[in-house]
């Protein structure tokens, strides 16, 4: 079960997937909240609008370090840590992340909450 969560987690990283407004819809709750990297909150609307707008050209999120627990029978929580990497290899965006995964009424699962802290390279 484990597993499935880190693969949910690395679908919002792929370019494709952040691109396509039907693929990001179906993995964000309507009820999604986040705190991001510039500490500002956010929704899901806010979310799919600036993604719309992303250019990752060049940059690849890389993620590490993941950790799944059980919060109950229909919510999870991962946490795990990323960074951008150019074609160079260098890095920069180091970040502490946890994400809440709950079950919705068509038993899928789908992100309601996500977190992010910057961190010193690690």
């Amino acid at each position: 079960m484990q597993a499935d969560f880190i693969k949910l987690e690395q679908q919002l990283h792929l370019p494709d997937n952040r691109s396509n407004r039907t693929v990001m819809d179906k993995l964000i709750h309507t009820d999604f909240v986040e705190i991001g990297l510039s500490g500002h909150a956010g929704d899901k609307q806010g979310l799919l609008a600036g993604l719309e707008q992303e250019s990752l050209q060049g940059l690849q999120i890389k993620c590490s370090h993941y950790e799944v627990r059980q919060i109950s029978t229909e919510c999870y929580l991962v946490r795990y840590f990323s960074y951008l990497e150019n074609d160079l290899g260098e890095q920069d965006c180091h970040a502490s992340r946890s994400s809440i995964w709950r079950l919705n009424e068509y038993n899928q699962w789908q992100l309601t909450a996500h977190f992010a802290s910057k961190v010193e390279p690690y």
